[in-house]
């Protein structure tokens, strides 16, 4: 009886213990997607019904109008192809430079590498807005302002860091052994890092390429004073949706979804890499 009351006890505990953590991802997704859904929903409703207590439903007053008066407002249409061409090369050139970086670290001895580690780990605590003037002023003396390239090789540069730590990580738990059977049939190093060793990162590959990709889509700061007119990024279009009434809250929203949405896609064609690669740069 004692050691059946004992177990009922510590059944009875797990299962505290599991609706308690069930309890805890809710709130945590709901403080997330929240936001999402109020900004969805204010996209697809009428002025009249953003304020009113309680909220009204969307399917009570859905309609297209907020979208239509976005695209009016805002170049969105350019500011989507600028968007995709500064992440995409932006978060590719730092994934190309940062798993080089990374793979050096982890297979060859010199002096001063552990040095040169928790220098690339420190670089980390720097807040973007303390690099912006001088890469600004850079870009400026070889008339680079006001481009996209500018705005590529900012945040490639700024993101390297983090590539090459993040990656150092994965190579670190692939076996050096592999390489080298790789070279006693004849491989040179370069072919066995591009035949064996980056197949086997191809989960940290894709997590890192992914994270870097949502943080340049998302970048305000670098958009803001390298781009023009005809380079803007959606985020600094984003900040525009003012007319002579005061903030346009329904297109803002709209164009706020329609920001989103590539973000979503692209998490979501690399999500099983994602998983398996924070899985695994968890287990170093």
């Amino acid at each position: 009886m004692d050691q059946l009351n004992k177990f009922s006890s510590s059944q009875k505990t797990q299962i505290g213990q599991r609706v308690l953590l069930y309890f805890a991802v809710v709130v945590v997704l709901a403080s997330f997607m929240f936001p999402i859904y109020w900004m969805v929903s204010v996209a697809f409703k009428t002025p009249s019904s953003f304020t009113n207590l309680p909220p009204t439903p969307v399917w009570q007053s859905a309609t297209f109008d907020n979208f239509k008066r976005a695209f009016e407002l805002a170049p969105l249409l350019k500011g989507l192809w600028n968007s995709s061409v500064v992440a995409l090369l932006g978060s590719f050139l730092a994934i190309i430079s940062g798993a080089l970086a990374g793979y050096s670290l982890e297979r060859f001895e010199f002096k001063g590498r552990k040095f040169v580690k928790g220098w690339i780990l420190g670089t980390q605590l720097v807040p973007p807005v303390v690099v912006v003037v001088p890469l600004f002023l850079l870009f400026f003396q070889v008339n680079l302002v006001g481009t996209r390239i500018s705005l590529i090789l900012a945040n490639a540069t700024f993101l390297t860091p983090l590539c090459t730590w993040m990656m150092g990580g994965f190579f670190s738990q692939i076996p050096v052994e592999l390489e080298e059977c790789a070279r006693i049939d004849g491989a040179s190093r370069l072919g066995a890092l591009i035949r064996i060793t980056l197949p086997l990162a191809t989960p940290g590959l894709m997590a890192t390429w992914t994270l870097t990709f949502i943080y340049v889509w998302n970048n305000f700061i670098f958009a803001l004073p390298l781009t023009d007119n005809a380079t803007q990024t959606l985020p600094v279009i984003m900040a525009g949706f003012r007319t002579d009434r005061g903030i346009a809250f329904g297109a803002a929203a709209a164009a706020g979804a329609i920001t989103v949405i590539p973000v979503l896609a692209f998490a979501s064609l690399t999500q099983k890499y994602l998983v398996r690669g924070l899985v695994q740069g968890a287990l170093d």
